[in-house]
């Protein structure tokens, strides 16, 4: 809302925004153009002749109207360029903040299946109760285990590695939505799998999972996830305000417990904090 009602008390009528409003279009229009070049090549197959030379006739004709309107950045062209440059930093930020996070925490992909055998010597007394750990990684120990045994020194009567998993695709189909592994001594990995147009719920994840041999009570279990607090340091990396960009948009995400639809009664977190 302030920045709509600054946009008009700067530009005070749609006729100084024109400039503006056309090289938006004009932007708009290429990056369509791009978008359907690789549509046309990877999902319909078209050759890269029949595909470049279409392309090829909407850019001349989309060019011409970018030049034309190129002269009009000092005239407010320039709002619309500095508003997507603002948006590319913030996606860059998040690509950058992510493997910053990423080599801190040092994953350990192999640590997952040697727990199961190590089960009676870690936890004489283990808990008679199930967990489910949600891992980002579908290889690795969620950090939330390895904060818990740590800690705790106890495993739990069955133990759930849950990583769901967002592909390339509008909708999964409901015979790939779920995999099931048994790592033994009452461990199990479980991948869930959604589509960018799907709402993950772990509730679906689960009983899904149960047709598939997965031994679970629900009302039973505890959700168990890690809650980074980013900080940001002198490391070296990218630049400092990039960082505190990236804590602040971190911060303000939406939480797992809320984005997974996890049952907030049932949900631990295990903080920690990052330095990036």
């Amino acid at each position: 809302m302030v920045a709509c009602v600054g946009l008009v008390m700067v530009f005070q009528s749609s006729d100084n925004l024109a400039a503006a409003y056309g090289i938006a279009v004009v932007l708009t229009m290429i990056i369509t153009t791009g978008l359907f070049f690789f549509t046309a090549r990877r999902l319909w197959g078209w050759s890269a002749i029949m595909t470049g030379g279409l392309c090829g006739i909407f850019l001349v004709v989309e060019l011409a109207f970018l030049g034309a309107n190129l002269m009009k950045l000092g005239h407010g062209g320039a709002f619309p360029l500095a508003i997507g440059l603002l948006g590319l930093n913030a996606y860059v930020d998040l690509e950058d903040g992510a493997r910053s996070i990423k080599a801190a925490f040092g994953q350990q992909p192999a640590a997952a299946y040697g727990l199961p055998e190590k089960r009676h010597g870690i936890t004489p007394h283990a808990s008679q109760r199930h967990r489910v750990f949600l891992a980002g990684n579908p290889d690795g120990t969620p950090l939330a285990l390895i904060h818990s045994l740590k800690h705790n020194k106890v495993l739990h009567e069955r133990v759930i590695l849950l990583t769901l998993l967002v592909e390339e695709v509008p909708h999964v189909e409901k015979e790939r939505r779920v995999e099931v592994t048994d790592l033994g001594n009452s461990f199990y990995r479980v991948i869930g799998r959604y589509g960018f147009m799907e709402e993950p719920w772990v509730k679906e994840i689960l009983a899904l999972g149960k047709l598939q041999g997965l031994k679970v009570r629900e009302m039973e279990s505890t959700f168990y996830l890690s809650r980074e607090t980013v900080i940001a340091s002198e490391r070296p990396g990218f630049a400092r305000w990039r960082k505190h960009l990236f804590a602040l948009m971190s911060r303000n995400a939406q939480s797992a417990t809320a984005f997974f639809r996890l049952p907030p009664n049932r949900v631990v977190e295990m903080g920690m904090q990052i330095e990036i």
